[in-house]
């Protein structure tokens, strides 16, 4: 025998006993349906891909402590260097110095001493850069910044003894895209302006292609020629 929801089992009641009271007989079994438990529907989280472990796999199976961060998400953030990004991401440490920057994970890092690499290895598309200087380099279209925490050298070789960032660059996608973004410094009186087409070419070969254009006025008063500088223009 099949079984019916209780709440119909109650309609069918009302309806029995109140079949001749006209209007508000109608009005208590309507409100009886709108009072009955809706179907609940799950809600499906977007999974992350990195490629911590040298091959694409989904965040929650790489058996590594790592944050991530997407380029749609620091974009949208603002965020525009390694340095603000480290301001979300838990127990990394990353702060200009004289002649570069100081990055640590987990309170472990080499400082700015010129006779030492990093212990923090950084990779920017698989190719390695030792120095902290690289980390001033602001992003250009960046699909995913990957912070891996804790010795990295069985996979990334030496120099990673505190950790790992890797750096992916946006690939060709295999639909249409574009976007135009300006931004302006106030401090700086920076204008800036990027644009980025991707899309397929042919049915085998996809392309993309990103333009940078950014001026601003330096941040120090040049009293003798009456202008700041240093002045940028890329």
């Amino acid at each position: 025998m099949t079984e019916r929801p209780a709440h119909r089992i109650v309609a069918a009641v009302f309806q029995h006993r109140l079949r001749n009271a006209g209007a508000p007989a109608v009005a208590a079994v309507s409100l009886l349906h709108l009072l009955a438990p809706a179907p609940v529907q799950a809600q499906a989280l977007e999974e992350v891909i990195v490629t911590a472990t040298k091959r694409a796999q989904g965040l929650q199976d790489v058996p590594i402590a790592m944050s991530v961060m997407t380029g749609n998400g620091m974009r949208e953030g603002g965020i525009q260097g390694l340095d603000e990004m480290s301001a979300y991401m838990p127990s990394v440490h990353i702060t200009e110095a004289t002649d570069g920057d100081q990055i640590f994970i987990r309170g472990v890092g080499s400082g700015v001493n010129f006779g030492f690499e990093q212990s923090v290895g950084m990779f920017i598309d698989g190719v390695y850069f030792g120095r902290g200087r690289n980390a001033r380099f602001a992003f250009l279209d960046v699909e995913r910044v990957e912070v891996l925490k804790g010795p990295q050298s069985t996979l990334f070789g030496k120099n990673t003894i505190a950790g790992a960032i890797n750096i992916s660059s946006a690939k060709p996608s295999a639909q249409f895209e574009s976007y135009l973004e300006a931004n302006y410094n106030t401090e700086l009186e920076g204008r800036g302006v990027t644009g980025v087409l991707s899309g397929p070419i042919t049915d085998t070969l996809a392309g993309r292609i990103v333009g940078l254009s950014y001026q601003d006025n330096g941040y120090v008063e040049n009293t003798y020629v009456g202008e700041d500088g240093p002045q940028m223009d890329k």
